[in-house]
């Protein structure tokens, strides 16, 4: 009986949950329902909702952060926050910001507290 009360606290809490993540250089995640941005101290700079795109994966350099979403890529230059894209897997490969940088370490963005609802 217990566990049947606490299901639905639980299903809110999941790593699947609207979060914030950092990224470094005040550049941040965030994921709510309504869709995913890349912010700079909390100023949206990229609104993926805008491409009907999500974040499924992030790398960053000092002077890029490089978005893949399942098909597309974005390029974020943080000396000025503009951003190039969406680009194709081919176009992204090419692109002097992507070979100058390198082989790049995606990560998947991950809800940084999963069960903070479920403590709080």
């Amino acid at each position: 009986m217990i566990v049947l009360l606490l299901l639905p606290v639980t299903c809110l809490a999941g790593p699947w949950g609207d979060y914030e993540l950092a990224i470094g250089d005040g550049y941040s995640i965030i994921v709510f329902t309504e869709g995913t941005v890349c912010a700079k101290n909390r100023r949206t700079v990229l609104n993926l909702g805008d491409y009907q795109a999500t974040i499924s994966q992030y790398a960053t350099t000092k002077q890029h952060i490089f978005i893949r979403d399942y098909t597309r890529f974005f390029i974020l230059d943080k000396s000025d926050d503009s951003v190039m894209g969406p680009l194709s897997e081919s176009d992204f490969a090419k692109h002097p910001a992507v070979v100058a940088s390198g082989p790049l370490k995606w990560k998947e963005p991950r809800n940084p507290h999963p069960y903070r609802d479920v403590l709080f």
